[in-house]
């Protein structure tokens, strides 16, 4: 019974990578190639490695909104700033900025995915149509961040463990992720799922 409820577990465990992620991951070759937000103004959260040069993102608004942004590290990481510019024809204008260093980090914990990070204040921005640029950055130009748009990603319940899986193992520990409380009550679930079935076949057998 317990050979199949594992092989139960990691069936459904290697079927996760099937699903889509919610949440998005950064890859930045190098600073000449920016990511493009095709929805720049919904709601979703991306995560993202610097590696010696900013991250910048381009977007394009249509209408006038407003948008909110809130960026995040590891509890132990370093400080992340937030520059949004607007292109004009004779360059940028300045449209909202947060310095890492100046910011009060608070830990919080991602109740979606189980995971910590250390938050700063939101950055809340009223759009006019135009092309924009969003770069995020430190000293360095190192370290891992989260950057939310809006109210971030959301998932049904296969997503989300997903997601925990994925974001896990981007900060280093995707075991972890087992302990979250989706995975354990999956778990959980299997176990008295198998136990039922084994007393089922069983009793039919007898």
């Amino acid at each position: 019974m317990i050979t199949k409820q594992l092989a139960g577990v990691c069936g459904l465990l290697l079927a996760l990578p099937l699903l889509s992620h919610a949440v998005s991951f950064v890859a930045q070759p190098n600073v000449f190639t920016p990511d493009v937000l095709s929805e720049p103004t919904a709601n979703q959260t991306l995560y993202g490695e610097l590696a010696d040069w900013p991250h910048t993102f381009t977007f394009y608004v249509a209408s006038t909104t407003e948008v909110r942004y809130t960026t995040a590290i590891a509890p132990d990481g370093d400080p992340v700033s937030l520059l949004l510019v607007r292109e004009t024809e004779r360059g940028v204008s300045e449209v909202a900025r947060q310095k890492g260093q100046n910011v009060a980090w608070v830990e919080r914990r991602d109740r979606r995915l189980g995971v910590s990070l250390a938050q700063a204040t939101s950055v809340t921005a009223i759009l006019t149509p135009g092309a924009y640029k969003l770069e995020i950055s430190n000293a360095e130009n190192r370290g891992r961040y989260q950057l939310q748009i809006g109210e971030g990603s959301g998932g049904g319940f296969w997503r989300n463990i997903r997601d925990s899986f994925s974001v896990h193992a981007f900060y280093g520990s995707w075991t972890d992720a087992f302990f979250t409380w989706r995975v354990l009550l999956l778990l959980i679930g299997i176990v008295l799922l198998g136990g039922w079935w084994h007393r089922r076949t069983k009793t039919k057998h007898a």
